[in-house]
């Protein structure tokens, strides 16, 4: 179940057979108009209208961590562990694999326009919103 703050109401997320989820993460825009979810082995889940509605964002069930999202909302990314971070930079519409490639992943996030993402081991990724190249910036390797 996922809960409304604003209100205090409950909404269920009705649109799988699956009655149980394992939630894994959750994300919303500085408004709180767009929110995002997304659980193992399931889809990402979407609300354009403050949780009071929700909607498959993203129709490939894989094995997500962590999701985040700007503070417009405008620009989403998941992380998949064993696989890519995937991003949408048009509200949860359109979703594309992002590099670097497969790592465990643990957490993303973004602050202004940098996305900075955590792998299993450690290391710490930065990318920037507008040319999604990503730079390792930190690395338990290295200390």
């Amino acid at each position: 179940r996922l809960s409304n703050w604003s209100n205090n109401e409950d909404y269920s997320i009705s649109i799988s057979n699956s009655l149980i989820k394992l939630w894994e993460s959750i994300t919303c825009s500085g408004s709180g108009q767009y929110v995002y979810a997304v659980a193992k082995n399931d889809y990402v889940y979407m609300s354009s209208n403050y949780g009071s509605n929700w909607s498959i964002s993203f129709y490939r069930k894989m094995m997500w961590s962590s999701i985040s999202t700007s503070s417009s909302g405008q620009y989403v990314y998941g992380l998949v562990n064993g696989e890519y971070i995937y991003r949408s930079i048009y509200h949860g519409y359109y979703w594309t694999a992002s590099n670097p490639s497969y790592a465990l992943w643990s957490f993303i996030t973004l602050a202004g326009s940098s996305v900075y993402a955590l792998d299993s081991f450690g290391n710490i990724y930065l990318s920037n919103v507008t040319n999604n190249v990503w730079e390792m910036i930190y690395s338990e390797k290295i200390q």
